[in-house]
């Protein structure tokens, strides 16, 4: 992974993009670790602190080994210290620019999730989109930067994802109760389902990348 990162970071300094800084390295741990901090309980996650203690552990290596400095590491401190430095990046850098709403950002987050699209068909766009913006009304605790959702309200397809979603998560994961288990082993169920379809069978990306271009694995090493 660090060499991908290091030939992308070299790509972009060739095209006046700019390399990937230290700044970008924090921004994208928070994107790995950052909600299951703040948003343990809405998300159904349950970790005690050792637990806790284990995942700041785990990507605080994972940071250094991919080339973070120390002084950058979100996991670099007590579970306490990295829960206030993630809550002051959502609050400082996430959502000041989530409530610009650029035309970038537009075009980049709709084909991240247009990319996952064929490994999970239940990824809406502006179901996906509220779902974040909930999160964040969930973790911050000095909004200064009101979000509103982007240009129109989403349809009712995108309002029954998000409901389902939130329901998931609130109802079906939560481990109080007893049937969290069967659902937990449902849904592992279904996303092993579709790496397998993605890898052998991508029938779903046939209809947005074409049939030739639905058979590049994505869970392989590519050097080029």
């Amino acid at each position: 992974v660090r060499r991908k990162h290091c030939i992308a970071s070299r790509r972009c300094g060739e095209f006046g993009i700019g390399r990937i800084s230290q700044r970008d390295m924090a921004l994208t741990q928070f994107g790995f670790m950052g909600f299951t901090l703040l948003c343990a309980e809405p998300l159904g996650i349950v970790m005690s602190d050792e637990e806790s203690d284990g995942l700041l552990h785990f990507w605080r290596v994972i940071g250094y080994m991919l080339g973070t400095d120390d002084r950058f590491n979100l996991c670099n401190g007590s579970i306490a210290e990295t829960k206030a430095l993630c809550r002051r990046l959502l609050e400082e850098v996430f959502v000041p620019n989530l409530a610009k709403n650029t035309e970038h950002f537009d075009v980049m987050s709709n084909a991240l999730l247009k990319g996952l699209w064929p490994i999970n068909p239940f990824i809406d766009i502006n179901a996906y989109k509220a779902m974040t913006h909930h999160l964040i009304s969930t973790a911050v605790t000095n909004n200064n930067n009101p979000l509103t959702f982007p240009h129109e309200s989403p349809g009712k397809y995108s309002k029954f994802i998000l409901y389902f979603q939130l329901f998931v998560h609130q109802y079906l994961l939560q481990t109080r109760f007893w049937w969290s288990g069967l659902f937990r082993a449902f849904f592992n169920s279904q996303m092993k389902i579709g790496i397998y379809l993605t890898q052998k069978f991508p029938f779903l990306a046939y209809w947005i990348f074409g049939k030739k271009q639905s058979y590049f694995n994505i869970y392989k090493f590519h050097w080029e």
